[in-house]
């Protein structure tokens, strides 16, 4: 599951999405305490992932991966947000 280099990335993308799109929005919701908001963090993560799921470190968890990338894309929003 953690090999996403090569011809199968649409189906891993879509394998990580369907294991992991639920942990990421739980996560941005605790932090925003806003379910659009959750929404769309999680959504636009996942964005992010489909571009550069190539570059996935597979020494990596991919749950703390995808954490890390939802925290950071919050983090951005605030700061654009101010």
């Amino acid at each position: 599951m953690k090999d996403f280099k090569g011809c199968g990335q649409m189906q891993d993308f879509e394998q990580i999405y369907k294991d992991y799109f639920r942990d990421v929005y739980l996560y941005i919701r605790s932090l925003s305490r806003d379910d659009l908001t959750a929404e769309e963090i999680a959504g636009e993560t996942f964005f992010k992932v489909l571009k550069s799921i190539d570059s996935f470190d597979e020494l990596c968890d991919v749950r703390t991966w995808l954490i890390q990338i939802a925290k950071n894309t919050y983090c951005m929003m605030n700061i654009a947000g101010r």
